[in-house]
Protein backbone atom coordinates (compact mmCIF):
# COMPACT_ATOMS: atom_id res chain seq x y z
CA UNK A 1 0.00 0.00 0.00
CA UNK A 2 1.35 3.45 -0.94
CA UNK A 3 0.77 6.62 0.99
CA UNK A 4 0.72 10.14 -0.31
CA UNK A 5 3.76 12.21 0.68
CA UNK A 6 3.27 14.76 3.42
CA UNK A 7 2.86 18.33 2.14
CA UNK A 8 6.06 20.35 2.31
CA UNK A 9 5.57 23.44 4.54
CA UNK A 10 8.11 25.36 2.45
CA UNK A 11 5.64 25.38 -0.44
CA UNK A 12 7.99 23.49 -2.72
CA UNK A 13 6.59 21.14 -5.30
CA UNK A 14 6.25 17.51 -4.22
CA UNK A 15 9.09 15.30 -5.38
CA UNK A 16 8.63 14.84 -9.11
CA UNK A 17 11.91 13.01 -9.58
CA UNK A 18 14.30 14.45 -12.11
CA UNK A 19 11.74 16.98 -13.39
CA UNK A 20 11.15 18.89 -10.14
CA UNK A 21 14.30 21.02 -10.21
CA UNK A 22 13.69 22.48 -13.70
CA UNK A 23 10.01 23.06 -12.82
CA UNK A 24 10.94 24.89 -9.62
CA UNK A 25 13.49 26.99 -11.56
CA UNK A 26 10.83 27.92 -14.12
CA UNK A 27 8.31 28.92 -11.43
CA UNK A 28 10.88 30.95 -9.48
CA UNK A 29 12.28 32.64 -12.61
CA UNK A 30 8.84 33.58 -13.94
CA UNK A 31 7.78 34.90 -10.51
CA UNK A 32 10.92 37.05 -10.33
CA UNK A 33 10.39 38.19 -13.92
CA UNK A 34 6.88 39.35 -13.07
CA UNK A 35 8.10 41.17 -9.97
CA UNK A 36 10.84 43.04 -11.85
CA UNK A 37 8.44 44.04 -14.62
CA UNK A 38 5.87 45.18 -12.07
CA UNK A 39 8.43 47.44 -10.38
CA UNK A 40 9.48 48.91 -13.72
CA UNK A 41 5.87 49.52 -14.74
CA UNK A 42 5.05 51.16 -11.40
CA UNK A 43 8.00 53.57 -11.63
CA UNK A 44 7.28 54.48 -15.24
CA UNK A 45 3.58 55.06 -14.48
CA UNK A 46 4.47 57.57 -11.76
CA UNK A 47 6.90 59.49 -13.95
CA UNK A 48 10.58 59.20 -13.39
CA UNK A 49 13.72 61.16 -12.73
CA UNK A 50 17.28 59.98 -13.44
CA UNK A 51 17.51 57.89 -10.25
CA UNK A 52 14.19 56.17 -10.99
CA UNK A 53 15.26 55.54 -14.58
CA UNK A 54 18.35 53.76 -13.25
CA UNK A 55 16.13 51.60 -11.03
CA UNK A 56 13.95 50.75 -14.02
CA UNK A 57 17.03 49.89 -16.09
CA UNK A 58 18.30 47.55 -13.36
CA UNK A 59 14.86 45.93 -12.94
CA UNK A 60 14.63 45.31 -16.69
CA UNK A 61 18.15 43.83 -16.76
CA UNK A 62 17.15 41.45 -13.96
CA UNK A 63 13.92 40.60 -15.79
CA UNK A 64 15.94 39.59 -18.86
CA UNK A 65 18.20 37.42 -16.66
CA UNK A 66 15.16 35.65 -15.22
CA UNK A 67 13.70 35.17 -18.69
CA UNK A 68 16.97 33.53 -19.79
CA UNK A 69 16.93 31.37 -16.65
CA UNK A 70 13.41 30.13 -17.40
CA UNK A 71 14.30 29.39 -21.04
CA UNK A 72 17.36 27.40 -19.92
CA UNK A 73 15.23 25.38 -17.48
CA UNK A 74 12.63 24.71 -20.18
CA UNK A 75 15.33 23.53 -22.57
CA UNK A 76 16.66 21.18 -19.89
CA UNK A 77 13.16 19.88 -19.23
CA UNK A 78 12.62 19.25 -22.95
CA UNK A 79 15.68 16.97 -22.99
CA UNK A 80 13.91 14.51 -20.67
Amino acid sequence: MTTDPEPDPSGRLPDQGEHSEPLEDIIEALTALGNYLSVAHHIIAEGSDLKQQQIVKKALEKAVEQHERSISALRLLCKY
